[in-house]
């Protein structure tokens, strides 16, 4: 039994940012043309029972070149920050409005699906998680000025504003109903709930240009385009090596990009030597992968200061069997964390993460499925891992257009080589 080195917390693994270009919070800095408003603030009690409010917004047609959307601050009233819960819900003449919009991209475009945290039991939380049979948003608990818990590491600036695409949603011909449901009860504090309740402010539905809404978007996701490079062909998958040593998986007319990431130590923080499906690697200084076609599989060869790492690549009938063979160049023990990450084109239509829907779950809980899938709207690939340091450390998280894998240290001794063995099963929706 290997010795296995936790080196780093799961939520320190890097997470995608969104766009820097855009002021934040991006909910109040978009160009905006209010369409209707609330007269007041909405104040939703917590009952024994959901409480709820409707509103009658006028007949709203969306307009050529811009989008209806809807936007509000929303938190439960306490003295200071206290955490967050998926309370509220919101339906539009009696549809819930859930995750997804007509177009297939997420209704909520201030935030990317899900938000990283510190908190050992929450490391990623759904913006839209059910309760009560609705599909909810979060809920910051804090005072009226937001006051964002400590542990959120991801789209802070937004503070409490939502702004969600809503216009697929409304009536052109006839008055609107907009309902707001608070799902917090009050036995969840033992009949005493804290505070002032939930507070919904500066309500309004309002147009925004379809151009910066598109761009908006584009901040929140990956951005990768197939390369030419050295390739595998068979049962209708093919397996190319990007110049940045990343895998580009195409089934069925769709591109899958899979990146790999493996640290090395660093001061203040430690780095990452990448395999990307870009025109050139990122990593410490002499990291330069080579990408070669040798025989029937693909081979890329690293070299770090602290390791090398020779990657093969075979295709064994549907699957694509990857092995990552780490070389240890140190004098000491060292442990290695290492995160692969699956990218779609664009927001993925499926999400699985060790075979569950739900993907909000902590680190290292699912040995037994070491498995992410992704689907879109006619393929899907999934990824598997097969040795045991991988499996039995394995964190997997989901934001935006990617999914990924990681293990947070793979101990190596002088000289010793260790080989994490994974697979992709390209081809079906059906997970």
């Amino acid at each position: 039994m290997r010795v296995l080195l936790t080196v780093i917390l799961a939520a320190a693994m890097v997470i995608p940012l969104m766009a820097q270009d855009v002021p934040r919070p991006l909910a109040t800095t978009v160009a905006w043309e209010t369409l209707w408003s609330a007269d007041d603030t909405v104040r939703l009690a917590i009952e024994d029972a959901p409480s709820r409010a409707t509103l009658a917004p006028p007949a709203i047609a969306e307009r050529e070149g811009s989008a209806t959307c809807l936007r509000f601050k929303a938190y439960l009233g306490l003295d200071r920050p206290g955490g967050w819960n998926n309370y509220l819900a919101i339906l539009i003449n009696d549809e819930a409005v859930g995750r997804r919009g007509a177009d297939g991209w997420p209704r909520v475009v201030n935030r990317r699906p899900m938000f990283a945290t510190t908190h050992p039991h929450y490391p990623q939380v759904e913006v839209v998680q059910e309760r009560g049979g609705f599909p909810c948003l979060q809920v910051f608990f804090g005072p009226p000025e937001p006051g964002i818990d400590d542990d959120v590491m991801s789209d802070r600036e937004e503070g409490y504003w939502y702004l969600l695409n809503v216009g697929d949603l409304l009536r052109a011909d006839g008055p609107n109903s907009l309902t707001l449901v608070n799902t917090a009860l009050a036995e969840y504090w033992g009949g005493e709930p804290p505070g002032a309740g939930m507070l919904i402010e500066e309500l309004a539905l309002g147009a925004v240009p379809q151009a910066d809404l598109d761009r908006l978007r584009s901040g929140q996701y990956t951005r990768r385009r197939p390369l030419d490079g050295p390739e595998l062909t068979g049962l209708a998958t093919t397996v190319r090596l990007a110049p940045g040593g990343g895998l580009q998986v195409e089934t069925g007319g769709d591109v899958y990009f899979v990146e790999s990431a493996f640290s090395f130590p660093g001061d203040p923080a430690m780095g990452h030597n990448e395999l990307q499906c870009l025109p050139e690697a990122s990593g410490e200084e002499g990291w330069s992968p080579r990408c070669t076609l040798d025989g029937d599989s693909l081979t890329v060869q690293a070299r770090g200061e602290h390791y090398d790492l020779q990657r093969t690549v075979r295709l064994a009938g549907g699957r694509v069997a990857v092995e990552d063979a780490l070389t240890s160049r140190a004098d000491g023990v060292i442990g290695v964390a290492v995160r692969h990450n699956v990218i779609t084109p664009d927001p993925p239509l499926q999400v699985r993460l060790n075979g569950l829907e739900a993907v909000a779950h902590g680190a290292g809980a699912f040995p037994e499925n070491p498995t992410v899938f992704v689907a879109r709207e006619s393929t899907g690939l999934g990824l598997v891992a097969e040795d045991n340091a991988m499996r039995l450390q394995m964190a997997t998280r989901a934001i935006g257009n990617e999914v990924s894998a990681s293990a947070p240290g793979i101990g190596l001794s002088p000289g010793e080589t260790y080989t994490l063995r994974w697979a992709l099963y390209p081809g079906h929706t059906d997970y």
